[in-house]
């Protein structure tokens, strides 16, 4: 249970991301996992939690749970516009510039959705880190005007395969990439207070 600030319709809710849920395939199908993750939703259940979610390697495996899929992934990149008009720069791990990043999301992300993550300054601080220890970093998209507006943020793996963490950027500034993928499951625990 891995606990996040979910921002649902302007009131923050701390919502479990359940991760690492795995059986030895040697002690499969002996309701392990069934037990563990009843008793994880009675935890959550008795602090009012109102929904979690994962991140599920097969939708089948949670559906016996009630899991249902909540977001479906549309892979972005910069549009044309976007590559012409566009500068990169590092973010630091800096106080202003995490706290300029929480800014720039959270407008853009209560702009478009309902429920979201809390981006706030040590959610930068830590994707920082989390991106670079895999050799990635964490980019700002600037206008090369005089305003320099920040107007998107790109965060990245690297090595040997480039794979994106985090890619929010104003929408004249990005293009469709392929497909929307079904992403997250989640689950509704507590009901009035999801409601």
């Amino acid at each position: 249970r891995n606990p996040f600030d979910m921002v649902m319709r302007e009131q923050v809710f701390k919502v479990d991301y359940i991760a690492g849920v795995a059986t030895r395939e040697d002690k499969r199908h002996q309701g392990c996992m069934s037990r563990l993750l009843s008793r994880a939703f009675a935890d959550m259940y008795m602090e009012r939690m109102p929904f979690c979610f994962l991140l599920p390697v097969s939708q089948a495996i949670y559906r016996p749970f009630e899991f249902v899929p909540i977001f479906n992934k549309q892979p972005c990149e910069l549009s044309r516009m976007g590559q012409d008009m566009l500068s990169s720069r590092a973010c630091t791990e800096q106080r202003e510039d995490c706290r300029e990043a929480a800014a720039f999301a959270g407008r853009l992300l209560e702009s478009q959705y309902d429920i979201y993550v809390l981006r706030d300054e040590e959610y930068y601080k830590s994707l920082c880190r989390e991106v670079r220890s895999g050799e990635g970093d964490l980019i700002f998209l600037r206008t090369k005007d005089e305003t320099q507006a920040l107007v998107g943020i790109q965060a990245y793996y690297g090595g040997p395969r480039i794979e994106e963490r985090e890619f929010l950027c104003l929408p004249q500034y990005q293009r469709e990439a392929g497909p929307a993928k079904p992403m997250y499951m989640g689950r509704i625990i507590h009901l009035e207070q999801f409601l």
